[in-house]
This record gives structure tokens, C-alpha cells and sequence, in this order.
């Protein structure tokens, strides 16, 4: 019976290592900082609600710049280095990833983003 045990715990640990190595990697909330627009960059509020968080391979995004509201949720997929693809309500988008911060191209504007 111990030894049934034992192998089940192995199966068990197998699986969830599987399941771990096929997440995004880049797990944690990542709050807006700044926007760059061409040579002109404006740093946000520390009370500024933008956010992109990142569990396992689930995105949640809520980003407001000016009067535009994104928000929705979505996949995300490791690239090469650290390149990411955030799927979000079916719009793709490109991602960087970083010692802590998230870079993302968005409506022509670049958005810097830190956990």
C-alpha cells in the first residue's frame, strides 16, 4: 500500500511540474508608470488604477490612457528572451518582460509597467 501511495505522489508531482513549466512566467501585477508617446514620455500618479495582471497563463488588463478604457481577459504565451504574447479579449499584443518591467506597444503608445 505505501508503495501505491508513493507512486501516486510521484504521478501527482509529474503532473503538476508539467503544469508549471507551461505557464507564462511572468506571474504578478504590473502597474502602469509611464507612457511614452514618440520623444514625449508623461509618468503616471501612484494612485493610477492601470494594471496588468499576470497569473500562470491568465491576463487580466485594465488600462486607461486619456479617455480610452481596455479592459478584458485574456492568455498569455512565452516567446523568445523575454518576449511575451498577451491575448486579451482576441487582440494580441506584444510584450517584453524584464527584471520587473513589462513593456507593451499600445495604440501607438508604449506603456511601462513594474511589479
Amino acid at each position: 500500500m505505501k508503495k501505491f501511495k508513493l507512486f501516486l505522489v510521484a504521478i501527482l508531482t509529474v503532473i503538476m511540474s508539467v503544469f508549471c513549466l507551461a505557464s507564462c512566467g511572468a506571474s504578478g501585477t504590473y502597474k502602469v508608470t509611464s507612457y511614452k508617446a514618440g520623444p514625449i514620455s508623461i509618468e503616471v500618479e501612484e494612485d493610477n488604477e492601470s494594471y496588468i495582471k499576470v497569473k500562470g497563463d491568465e491576463v487580466t488588463m485594465s488600462i486607461k490612457v486619456g479617455s480610452v478604457k481596455l479592459e478584458g481577459t485574456g492568455t498569455c504565451e512565452k516567446g523568445e528572451d523575454n518576449a511575451y504574447v498577451l491575448t486579451i479579449e482576441g487582440v494580441k499584443y506584444n510584450a517584453t518582460i524584464e527584471k520587473g518591467v513589462m513593456t507593451i506597444n499600445l495604440l501607438g503608445t508604449e506603456l511601462i509597467l513594474e511589479k
